[in-house]
């Protein structure tokens, strides 16, 4: 079993995402610096990759993960791994989790 390299925090934002097959939304319920657990109602298979905006307030602009990849699947739920990000958006990030949201 794999064990999680980063802290992950229980939450609701919401988040857009796009890959080349597909554009949906869905609320992400678990984030970490490396990657994060989405519940939409679009099916991501394993090894898509898409690109997200993620929500983290409504005063600010979303935070872009530019690519990741779907490492896990259920017909409801999947788990991304953020593959390329913005310095800026890493930072956003881990700001975030440092505060509890």
């Amino acid at each position: 079993m794999e064990l999680r390299r980063g802290r992950r925090l229980p939450l609701q934002l919401s988040v857009s995402f796009t890959s080349d097959e597909v554009t949906g939304t869905g609320i992400i319920y678990n984030l970490s610096k490396e990657g994060c657990a989405i519940e939409s109602e679009i099916h991501m298979p394993m090894n898509s990759y898409l690109q997200l905006a993620v929500q983290m307030s409504p005063d600010e602009p979303p935070v872009l993960i530019e690519f990741a990849a779907v490492r896990w699947s259920t017909r409801t739920e999947f788990g991304a791994e953020f593959l390329t990000l913005r310095e800026e958006s890493k930072k956003r990030i881990v700001k975030y989790l440092a505060t509890d949201g």
